[in-house]
């Protein structure tokens, strides 16, 4: 859990050998207040989490929707570096987009994995389309919270 610090353009990813671009990235910066579980993120200053852009918007409109110094509570796991694999056919034409050099990027680990404080107070999943009542450490692990929509 922590606060949004900024949001910016991410990375791009292209057909192998192509600039036949297939998607763009977002990046929210958070700054970490409580830290559940993860030893090395408890040590970060800020942590890099990339959200899919399908809409293929500037950083700025989710900046509208994800404002500086709101509330956050992310699950997240390392993202992929770049690195060639097996049966993809893609790569990313800038693997360090969207953080400071040598920063570790971390993606969702579902759609579930994200969730933000309202202005309204309410707690609200942007990518489910859910908006409960509660606080935000009711629905962390260590939260009573119910997962009932309303």
């Amino acid at each position: 859990m922590g606060t949004i610090r900024s949001v910016s353009e991410g990375r791009v990813a292209a057909v192998v050998g192509t600039d036949d671009v297939l998607s763009h990235s977002i990046v929210v910066e958070i700054a970490p207040d409580q830290v559940f579980s993860g030893s090395e993120v408890q040590t970060l200053d800020s942590v890099y989490v990339e959200l899919n852009n399908p809409g293929d918007r500037n950083a700025s409109e989710y900046a509208d929707a994800l404002p500086l110094g709101a509330q956050v509570m992310a699950y997240i796991e390392p993202a992929w570096d770049g690195s060639a694999q097996t049966g993809v056919d893609q790569e990313l034409q800038n693997p360090d987009a969207g953080r400071p050099t040598g920063e570790p990027l971390y993606v969702l680990t579902s759609p579930q994995g994200f969730a933000i404080v309202a202005s309204s107070g309410d707690v609200v999943w942007p990518l489910l389309g859910a908006t409960l009542e509660g606080d935000l450490k009711d629905f962390s692990p260590d939260g009573s919270a119910l997962l009932a929509q309303r």
